[in-house]
């Protein structure tokens, strides 16, 4: 007998042996059965209901438990989901080559601590324009290669909107992860390609990537983030054409090397545009950062980086910086409208090719207590401080760089040692062409230094200069 027949029999007998009692004991009887009667009624909703769906091939025509949410294709092997799911239902996908399509419906846990989709230790499954939200993460690759993740939204959950585990191969196509904790993880994962996600406004990151190698993300959008696009500790990864707008870091790196950055976006960040740690052998081709409210780029730490062609213009700080970080090569970057254009800090063996700094709120170029560095070619005009200046550094060379129009100095270099100026032009600047600051051991020759507004070439307690075939001219 149920409790609730219990219950039932005895308020029955009680009612026959007290038929004679007061009224208002058969009063509160009938009151109390009618209860029972209405709790028979409203039962809760998931009493007795499994939450869990699971899809499978189970060689039957249910598709496992795809005929209690929707259709199921026993030849494609393709669950259609035809109305939304009951609250706190989650899905498992049990078999291999499966398609799960929603169909634009919507799978809710209020809350709850499961995942939304789970794939684990599967191939070939597809999961295709499914709406998950508010679970512990949306949708879950574990162990799974080769599937593919197309047209879904997977917002509002408590940590990822898509999360891959170890899973290798697997394909992200035109989907979004707004305002979870982090829109889309990749945790160990390698050989991934996510195309045109869009993850936004998520509480830490909006794509991040620890561990992972050979991914490509293409033409994703990650904004107003905490981190737009964060890496840490992967390499070999290609990022082409993403949008990384409006984070603290738009596109971060830690300790992740030999990676490709080309023709991103990356601006409005409250931090910096693309920033390097502890990073080395990457590529960065023509990505723009500009309008950041610190650097355009900024390496720190990082050694035997490319940069090229990128444009970072009107950041609050550094156009790029490069602090404590060597053997990098700067080439045809443009570094315009910022605090400084190009900053180099405590490092050392780099080399700035072509690259143009015009018009920054302070100095063109900078070199600060850097040793070996090499300038070839370099455009520093128009600038409110100097065209080219630095301090304390020693064993740089600056060959053929045109510093015109700055406000102070076209050149300023104080307490340089063994130092070479080749071919330089600074002319029509503010107060000197060339200036030199207790410096020693400088050369300079067939430099030109014409029409500036105090002198052309000036020594200022320096020693042990050289002039060869240089042409000053007032």
């Amino acid at each position: 007998m149920t409790k609730n027949n219990y219950y039932k029999n005895t308020l029955i007998t009680s009612l026959l042996f007290n038929i004679n009692a007061k009224k208002p004991t058969i009063l509160m009887a009938i009151m109390l059965l009618g209860a029972i009667a209405v709790q028979s009624l409203i039962q809760p909703v998931n009493a007795g209901f499994d939450l869990k769906i699971e899809i499978k091939d189970d060689g039957t025509l249910n598709g496992g438990d795809c005929s209690n949410i929707g259709n199921w294709n026993n030849i494609t092997k393709t669950c259609k989901i035809t109305s939304n799911l009951m609250v706190g239902q989650f899905i498992v996908i049990g078999s291999n080559d499966i398609t799960l399509n929603c169909d634009g419906h919507v799978i809710n846990g209020s809350g709850s601590l499961d995942d939304g989709i789970s794939v684990i230790s599967k191939v070939g499954v597809t999961i295709k324009n499914c709406e998950v939200t508010k679970f512990k993460n949306g949708i879950v690759l574990d162990f799974s290669n080769g599937n593919i993740l197309k047209g879904n939204i997977a917002n509002g959950n408590r940590d990822d909107g898509i999360q891959l585990y170890k899973s290798n191969g697997n394909t992200l196509d035109d989907n979004i992860a707004n305002y979870n904790k982090d829109g889309i993880v990749l945790d160990e994962s390698n050989g991934n390609t996510l195309n045109r996600n869009n993850v936004n406004d998520n509480n830490s990151t909006g794509i991040e990537l620890d561990f992972s190698i050979n991914n490509t993300l293409n033409a994703n959008i990650a904004n107003g983030n905490n981190d737009g696009i964060d890496f840490d500790s992967s390499s070999n990864n290609i990022l082409n054409g993403n949008i990384a707008n409006g984070n603290n870091d738009g596109i971060d790196f830690d300790s992740s090397s030999n990676n490709i950055l080309k023709g991103n976006i990356a601006n409005w960040n409250r931090d910096d545009g693309i920033q390097l740690s502890k990073s080395y052998g990457n590529t960065l081709d023509d990505n723009t950062v500009n309008w950041n409210r610190d650097d355009g780029i900024v390496l720190n730490f990082s050694n035997g980086n490319i940069l090229k062609g990128n444009i970072a213009n009107g950041n609050r700080d550094e156009g790029i910086e490069l602090y404590k970080s060597n053997g990098n090569t700067l080439d045809d970057n443009s570094a315009n409208y910022n605090k400084d254009g190009i900053f180099i800090d405590e490092s050392n063996g780099n080399t700035l090719n072509g690259n143009i700094a015009n018009s920054n709120n302070s100095t063109g170029i900078e070199l600060d207590f850097s040793s070996g560095n090499t300038l070839n070619g370099n455009i520093a005009n128009g600038n409110n401080n100097h065209g080219i200046a630095g301090r304390s550094s020693s064993s740089n060379s600056l060959n053929g760089n045109n510093v015109h129009y700055n406000d102070n100095n076209g050149i300023f270099l104080r307490f340089f040692n063994n130092t070479n100026l080749n071919g330089n032009i600074a002319n029509g600047n503010g107060l000197d062409g060339i200036k030199l600051f207790r410096s020693t051991d400088i050369t300079l020759n067939g430099n030109i230094a014409n029409g500036n507004g105090r002198d052309q070439i000036k020594l200022s307690r320096s020693a042990d200069i050289i002039l060869n075939g240089n042409n000053a001219n007032g």
